[in-house]
Parts: C-alpha cells; structure tokens; sequence
C-alpha cells in the first residue's frame, strides 16, 4: 500500500501531511493511545487554518465518541441518518434540503474518528455522496478523507435488510457488514496508513500494556492470555461500589441498573415506551415490562399475534424482536437521586452519553410545555399529534424527570421529555420506532458505550460476549490491573479479534508517528508557511 516517505513524515507530520496535502489517511491505534487528542489538538486545528471551519467536518461514528473531540456524529454532519438508504435515493433526498446540501458543497476535509465501527457500506455511501456534490468523479469528489481509530476494536453493526423471501412473515434479516477497508471506496482512495507510538493512558511496557498487546489482534486464548484473564477474576479486587460496571449487552446493563436502583429509599415513577411498526398499530407496553421478548423459532413467531412487533433473523437463525435494537428500553424505572445516562441529545449542551441524577419529578407548565413541544416537533421529528396521543401512554400523570447533568461545560438542568427512536432498514424506511424518555439508568454501560472512554476502575461481566473486539475494548479502559476486575467463566472459545482486521493491519506498510511527550508540538501545527511545491 502506497504511503509517503517515512523521514519526510515524522519531520512533518501533522504540518506537511494536512496543511499542505490533500492525502487520505488512516490513522489507527489501540486504546489509550490519545487518538482523539491528536484529532482535537492536532488534526483538526491544521485542518482548519488551511479551509477554515466550515470546510472541515470534526466527526465520530458514535455520540461519546463526538463528544470528545468536539464534533457531531458523521451521520447528523452528513445528513445520512444512520447511513442507510440506496446512494442515488440518499443524494436525491439530500439535494431537497439545502442546508445539508450546502455543507456538502462546503466541505473540503473530514475527519472521522472511531472508524472501526464504520461500515464497507457507509464509507461507499459517502464517496458517492461526495462525488454527486462536487461533481467531481476523483474519490470522494476531492474531499480528504482521515480516518480515526483503532480497528481491533468494536467492529461495524449488522444492518436490517429485506427479506427476499416476500412470503415469509418474517420481514427483515439482520445481515453482516464488511469493514471499511474492504470497501472499493476505501481500496481506490489511496489511503496513507499511519500509526502513533506513545501510550498516554497505560504503561505499554507493564503488565496491563503487555496482556492487552497480545490480546488485540489474538484469534483464541493462549496459554498466559488465559492466565491473565484467570488473574483478573481471582486475584483483582475492585470495590463494585468504586466501579463503573461494564456488560456485553444492553439488557445485562438494564438488570444491574436497575437492582441498584433498589438502594435507593424512594418510589418508583415508571415510563412506558409506545412502540409502532410503520403504520400497522401502536403497542404500549404497560402489560409486558419484559418487551424485548425472545422467540425461540419461526413457528413461534409467525403463531405470533402483536401485530406491533417486527421480526428479524439473528446469526443462529433465531427469530428476534427489531424492538430489542432500539437504544431506549421498553420501560424505564426511576427514583429521586437516581443516576441517569442519556440515549439521545437532549440539545447542544447535553449531548448523547451525558451523566446525571435525578433531582425531582416535574409537571412542565404552559410556557415550558410550549417550548418543548415546538423543540422536539422541529429537532426530532415528532409532531405535535404524536405528543398528545403517545406522550399521556408513557407516563399519565405528565410529570417528568428533571435532571441535573454533568457535562463539559458544568452543570445544566432539563426536562427530560420523551422523543422518538427509530429503526430503519436497507432502504432507510422506518421498520419499527418507539416514542420513550431519552435516558437510562447508568449504574452500569455497555461496551459499546464505553468505547473510547478512560475509566478509573472497571468491573467487566464477561457473560453473553458476541461482537469481535468486546472483550479487548473492556479491558483496555483503565490504566493499570489493579483497578480492572472480570467476572464470568473463561472459555476457549471466546469471540476475540476478526482475523480479516489481523491480516489487514499484517499486510499493511505502516508509518509510526512520534506522539511521545514533547515530540507533536500542538502550538506549532499548521504554522509554517504554505508551500503548494510536491515534496
């Protein structure tokens, strides 16, 4: 794979390399590595004073992640959603919104970190996109294209697909994606691959820095991986009540929040999710707090009588419930002092992943419901009809959660009032969607949530592992072994790395950029005098 001079790149890097080239890059590191200080200190301040701020996208796969380097999400930038939808229908749509279109026609760099969990499909969505808006057929119509992350990590989400078979009751298959270096976009977009060399999080050379190297881009569990995943469940302890919970899977998370909820000396308020399968029925889910239902077969499914539920076929042929993907649950239980966890932004200055407790429960009166109700009509895509008849479902007595956040910029206190979450397929239709608050409990995160964070002690619930990478993005949040404790069995066969991410990043040439103490000066980035010469 093609990449510049390794002397001109570490004298120049990141002043040669962004200020003066137009290179598409793929930057990766494991975790701990600082990736989205270089991004926010580095990168994108290079970027800026070359196109100015409007000509560079600051973007994440996820809402966390955005968060951290001071962007929004690729999908809100690129006016994509969640990256779904046919290319042609995508730009055609996009060309009847001008806003959207005009930070297309703007843009000139973007950056994208978390890349990891970035499809083959969403970076050929983008190059498409690009090259419609620039009427420019070279990739990504001109635009430069810097990835971020590190690909060990968390790998791309299915998508929900259409069923061929129109016969079938079931009408959506949940399918595998590819990896974004697998695309043809990534393959002909001459991607330079670069890679830091500092560990600002954890010592590299120490016990904690040694496992995980050998962890990351490991198949199966040798010998002494084992060893240290057996010394983490004996040997560690790690006070749970000092700990920030980690689980595999959403509704692990939702069962470890909710018995700490039980702590605390006051009553539940409950919030029923209404849920709707395009426009067949609205079911509201007072009669069955456990909604995310698991239906063990075809038979039992097609047998099945709500007409609100959407079907999928998961990896084992097992029939699943679409709701159970959605980011809000199906009933959300709360108490005064409660700790909270944002699924949705709720504005600007409390974005998805923001923390909070619960301070009281409040009936907004006529002037604050009028401002919420037009917020959420124009920024969610909820209308005000919806409001009347789904909102009295969710909670009757229309007293709702008044949360004091912490956030970046301190403490902001809101409302927190239901919105709409949605699930859509291939084709960016609305499969099925579910009108509920835009918070959880957040006693305990998935990993997925967790991505990306640096975490002072960690207590890792090993059980129900069934992504690549889960298991090495867990233990890589903290900084040392001491303050990492795991729990659950141990087997041969856990799901660790993808061997096509091993036999990418083997078969790459990579460039190691210096990002020890001292060695990027962040002040001096993008500071010496343009020069358009090739070096």
């Amino acid at each position: 794979m093609h990449c510049f001079p390794a002397d001109r790149l570490l004298q120049g890097f990141p002043a040669d390399c962004i200020s003066r080239r137009n290179d598409n890059m793929l930057l990766v590191a494991p975790a701990g590595y600082g990736k989205s200080e270089t991004i926010k200190y580095v990168i994108v301040p290079a970027l800026n004073k070359k196109h100015g701020n409007k000509g560079v996208w600051n973007c994440a796969t996820t809402g966390l992640a955005a968060q951290a380097v001071g962007g929004a999400t690729i999908h809100s930038q690129a006016g994509v959603k969640r990256g779904k939808g046919l290319p042609h229908l995508v730009i055609e749509s996009l060309g009847k919104q001008p806003d959207r279109w005009g930070r297309w026609l703007a843009v000139n760099a973007i950056v994208i970190e978390e890349c990891s969990m970035m499809s083959d499909g969403f970076l050929t969505l983008l190059d498409q996109v690009a090259k419609a808006a620039k009427q420019n057929d070279r990739p990504f119509g001109g635009v430069q294209i810097i990835l971020v992350g590190d690909l060990a990590q968390l790998a791309p989400v299915p998508d929900y697909h259409r069923n061929p078979d129109t016969t079938s009751n079931i009408k959506h298959i949940k399918k595998p994606v590819g990896y974004l270096f697998e695309s043809d976009a990534f393959k002909k977009g001459c991607f330079h691959c670069l890679r830091l060399k500092h560990c600002w999080r954890y010592d590299e050379k120490g016990e904690l820095g040694q496992f995980l190297s050998s962890l990351r881009l490991a198949h199966k569990l040798s010998p002494d991986l084992k060893q240290g995943l057996q010394d983490l469940v004996t040997k560690t302890q790690v006070p749970l009540k000092d700990a920030v919970v980690l689980c595999t899977t959403r509704e692990r998370a939702r069962a470890w929040s909710v018995s700490m909820l039980k702590s605390i000396p006051h009553p539940d308020k409950v919030f029923f999710g209404v849920d709707t399968r395009s426009a067949i029925k609205k079911v509201n889910t007072v009669a069955d707090e456990n909604a995310d239902e698991v239906v063990a077969d075809m038979q039992t499914a097609q047998s099945a009588a709500d007409p609100g539920h959407a079907w999928y076929l998961d990896e084992d042929n097992k029939v699943r419930s679409l709701f159970s993907s959605i980011a809000a649950p199906p009933v959300v239980r709360l108490r005064v002092g409660a700790k909270v966890l944002c699924t949705m932004a709720i504005d600007k200055k409390v974005p998805v992943g923001s923390t909070g407790l619960v301070v009281s429960f409040r009936n907004p009166d006529e002037a604050v419901s009028d401002a919420l109700l037009t917020r959420f009509e124009t920024g969610y895509g909820v209308t005000k009809a919806q409001i009347n008849e789904d909102w009295p479902s969710v909670c009757s007595d229309n007293a709702w959660p008044y949360v004091e956040f912490t956030t970046a910029t301190g403490q902001e206190f809101r409302l927190c009032m239901p919105t709409l979450f949605t699930i859509e397929d291939n084709l960016d239709e609305v499969i099925c969607s579910r009108t509920q608050l835009p918070i959880i409990l957040g006693y305990a995160l998935t990993v997925h949530r967790a991505q990306g964070m640096t975490l002072d002690s960690v207590v890792f619930h090993m059980g129900g592992m069934f992504a690549f990478g889960q298991l090495y993005t867990a233990l890589s949040r903290v900084r040392n072994f001491m303050n990492l404790r795991v729990t659950g069995n141990i087997s041969g066969t856990l799901k660790l790395a993808n061997k096509v991410v091993t036999a990418f990043e083997q078969a790459c040439v990579w460039h190691t950029i210096d990002n020890s103490p001292g060695q990027l000066d962040f002040a001096k980035v993008g500071l010496e005098p343009e020069d358009d010469s090739e070096p």
